[in-house]
């Protein structure tokens, strides 16, 4: 995901998809729906609904709400689609979330920064 965010810009979407390594069975949802997002197999919208599978408790719900909201920020950033973008890295930046168990620390400073940048840029 993170070689596709890089290469869009320069190498384009066609380019940076097919670049995406093969992966399998990663338990950690909703990361393979984000893959799949960014392989083209996948819209926004299932992105997030993959979140509410298996009914989670809020806790892993908003845990994994994080990390569909922070990929789909950056998603839409390299698509040109800047208001959606700062709408969910917005949500990702979230302040409650920072405390979340289910929610990596450094990756939260990622989405907090990039929600800082972007509000610089407006």
């Amino acid at each position: 995901v993170w070689r596709y965010l890089c290469m869009v810009p320069t190498d384009g979407v066609a380019k940076a998809r097919s670049t995406i390594l093969p992966v399998r069975n990663d338990r950690r949802v909703p990361m393979m729906q984000v893959l799949e997002l960014y392989r083209g197999n996948l819209k926004p919208n299932e992105v997030l609904a993959a979140c509410g599978r298996d009914d989670p408790d809020e806790e892993i719900l908003s845990g994994r709400l994080f990390y569909a909201h922070l990929y789909l920020g950056l998603y839409h950033e390299v698509a040109g689609e800047l208001s959606l973008a700062r709408k969910y890295i917005s949500l990702a930046a979230d302040k409650k979330l920072a405390k979340n168990p289910n929610v990596n620390s450094y990756m939260w400073d990622v989405a907090r920064i990039h929600a800082e940048l972007m509000e610089e840029s407006e």
